[in-house]
């Protein structure tokens, strides 16, 4: 037989979902055998908006010390400042009553202020993993402009991403390595498979299980170089020992079942959607 419960679940800053869970139950010795989502819903009537926030992608980082930070992308964030990338520590004890406040603008200029080859400066996914805080940051050109800085604008107007690098903080976000200067000189990456990263997060500052083997790599998903609307999704992994380095090298990718070096190798990631617009950007938990 099967029962049916519900839960509430906090979904970014400002809203929350209901999940309808559907559990399969022995009937004979009334044993959970397995649990399916089978439907997801905004409850509208919880909906809470923190006025004093601005921006956009808030990925969070669950720090050591039990902290939250988060960065946003094109406002102020939690500052005075409107700017491509901006970061911000979170103050919560309860999901409705979060408050925040800004610890670095960052140098990656004001919101929508282009670097020479015309793109945008935009973070994805960020996380906090053994003490140290990372987030991935690529070039990004609008719809409206030639896609991928190449000469003619994207047939269905999508916003392309492309050369991304990995940046880390030792210090809480005051100071960052790699520096804006190197990520536009010399990018980590310069292929549309991996230029979207977000990490695959295990829990508390980088999570403490064997599951996935994730004591030993970190994970990280990107579509196909398109914010918000990509076509598939291809996962990256790198030794957990090694990320601090910012290496591409250190790096490798999934290949039809196994682990490449070349992210343009790269294989669709089985079982997820693959079509035009049908692949976000988003932070597996």
């Amino acid at each position: 037989m099967l029962f049916w419960r519900s839960f509430p679940l906090v979904l970014g800053v400002f809203v929350a979902l209901t999940i309808e869970i559907c559990t399969p139950v022995s009937t004979s010795a009334a044993e959970v055998v397995g649990t399916e989502i089978t439907g997801v819903f905004v409850d509208v009537s919880r909906i809470h908006h923190d006025a004093n926030s601005n921006g956009d992608t808030w990925d969070y980082i669950w720090t050591a010390d039990n902290a939250l930070y988060s960065f946003n992308c094109d406002g102020r964030g939690y500052g005075t400042k409107s700017q491509n990338v901006s970061f911000n520590f979170l103050k919560v004890d309860q999901w409705d009553a979060l408050t925040g406040s800004n610890v670095n603008p960052m140098d990656y200029g004001k919101s929508t202020q282009a670097a020479p080859n015309a793109s945008n400066w935009k973070v994805t996914g960020a996380d906090s993993i053994d003490g140290t805080i990372y987030a991935f940051i690529a070039e990004n050109w609008y719809g409206a402009q030639n896609a991928f800085g190449g000469e003619a604008p994207e047939s269905y107007i999508r916003q392309s991403v492309t050369n991304m690098s990995l940046i880390k903080s030792a210090d809480k976000g005051q100071t960052w390595t790699r520096d804006s200067q190197t990520n536009y000189d010399h990018p980590m990456w310069t292929s549309h498979k991996f230029s979207t990263a977000f990490f695959v997060k295990y829990g508390q500052d980088g999570g403490k299980t064997q599951q996935d083997n994730q004591n030993r790599y970190v994970y990280a998903i990107s579509n196909n170089g398109y914010w918000n609307c990509g076509s598939e999704f291809y996962l990256g992994r790198v030794p957990r020992s090694k990320i601090m380095n910012l290496n591409p090298t250190d790096w490798e990718f999934l290949s039809n079942g196994k682990w490449v070096t070349n992210p343009d190798d790269a294989t669709p990631i089985p079982g997820f959607s693959n079509g035009r617009m049908k692949d976000t950007m988003g932070s597996p938990i």
